[in-house]
């Protein structure tokens, strides 16, 4: 599942650059070359894996654990034609603030907040039809992640980096102002899973 993401995303993304410049070469009429902005929000979540606990400096590192993150994802973009677009987006993790007990393999056990979980992203997609009204999406992007807990015995754990990411997934479009999809992505060093809603205009 790791690399099965990539992949989609990097074929999607291939497939959908064939077809626009076969659509350029053909000359296709302009509603298909036309702007159109959206907004958007998704429902997001990811399993992290290997969350570094240390104590005092980053050097001290005693143990590492994994956790269930729920996001909220707003998001606006633009469709720069019928297989292109852009979109910026931020992502906040929903449990922030929540404190949960967690257990060391060495059976160690210590209470964590999390503390501060968002990030920035934009992404290149690329859309590719599949009936009328569902689109197959790839994505390519960058996002900046700041992930933070602060334990109740002063271990702490945090990290702020950017990385690429890529996405693959399915839009159902209702009509030409509301749609539907359904995505996965990588997220950090693992995935994320987002479900939302987006309208046009």
């Amino acid at each position: 599942m790791k690399y099965l993401i990539p992949a989609v995303a990097l074929a999607i993304l291939s497939v959908s650059s064939s077809a626009i410049a076969a659509t350029t070469s053909a000359n296709h009429n302009a509603n298909n070359s036309g702007l159109r902005p959206y907004v958007g929000f998704d429902y997001g979540y990811s399993h992290k894996e290997n969350i570094t606990i240390y104590q005092g400096n980053k050097n001290n590192v005693i143990g590492k654990f994994s956790d269930k993150l729920h996001y909220a994802i707003p998001h606006i973009g633009i469709r720069t034609g019928k297989h292109f677009g852009f979109e910026l987006g931020y992502f906040h993790n929903m449990s922030q603030g929540k404190t949960r007990s967690f257990t060391m393999a060495d059976g160690t056990k210590f209470m964590v907040k999390k503390t501060r979980m968002e990030g920035l992203y934009i992404d290149g997609n690329a859309y590719l039809p599949i009936t009328n009204s569902l689109e197959a999406i790839g994505s390519l992007g960058v996002a900046a992640y700041h992930d933070r807990y602060k334990a109740v015995n002063a271990y702490v754990a945090k990290k702020h980096h950017a990385m690429l990411r890529l996405g693959a997934g399915l839009q159902y479009n209702i009509d030409k102002n509301v749609s539907f999809r359904a995505m996965a992505r990588t997220h950090g060093n693992g995935l994320m899973s987002t479900a939302g809603i987006n309208f046009s205009f």
